[in-house]
């Protein structure tokens, strides 16, 4: 029966005294250490997505993007945030954890001695997060901005917002590499926008932004 349990979950998570298995039905099972509760699942406990799992206290991500805690709550680690909605992952350290939300940012909630549920000002763009004992880790991705084309008088003009450190404008015939070549067209700034006017060139031309 162990075997058959085993191939049928569909995500183990191994915590330091227990054992969180989500099922492939969004149910989950649990097993080891229970002194805090932390194996007693609540009740209904269905369309889970996601499981994560502390010293004495687990977690389950269900599918409305809502988050479901159980198990010891000494440093309020079981107190989910009032309004927390919109979590895609989940994570959970020794006594504290983190949720990132579909903006990409994060909210962190339990023990906070070592200010591991500090969240630094204006963290965005979080694609990923991790929960250690006592710190936290956010992978942090930088948006490309977007390249947008009107038509002007006798050719056309690129924008794209400002600021944007960093980025050149490129251009070519082909969108195979190589052959991209920077354009070095004069650039204003314009409502928030660098600007950049391109004339005709009697064949199709690809336009990108790209960092060096």
């Amino acid at each position: 029966s162990r075997l058959i349990f085993l191939c049928e979950s569909m995500l183990p998570i191994c915590a330091r005294f227990n054992n969180l298995a989500l099922k492939r039905d969004g149910t989950v099972v649990a097993w080891g250490n229970n002194d805090a509760g932390q194996c007693t699942l609540p009740v209904a406990m269905d369309g889970v997505t996601a499981v994560a799992a502390g010293d004495y206290h687990s977690l389950a991500l269900k599918s409305d993007g809502t988050v479901v805690a159980w198990g010891s709550n000494d440093y309020r680690q079981c107190e989910v945030p009032a309004e927390l909605t919109n979590v895609i992952s989940l994570a959970a350290g020794q006594l504290h954890n983190l949720a990132l939300k579909s903006d990409g940012t994060i909210a962190a909630w339990g023990n906070n001695n070592s200010g591991q549920c500090t969240v630094p000002n204006g963290l965005r763009n979080v694609i990923a997060i991790v929960a250690g004992d006592s710190h936290s880790l956010a992978l942090v991705t930088e948006p490309v901005p977007s390249l947008s084309v009107t038509s002007s008088d006798g050719g056309a003009e690129l924008s794209w917002p400002a600021p944007t450190d960093g980025y050149v404008l490129e251009s070519s015939a082909s969108l195979s590499a190589p052959g991209w070549n920077r354009v070095t067209n004069t650039s204003t700034v314009f409502d928030g926008r660098f600007r950049v006017a391109i004339s005709p060139a009697g064949t199709i031309q690809f336009f990108r932004l790209r960092k060096p």
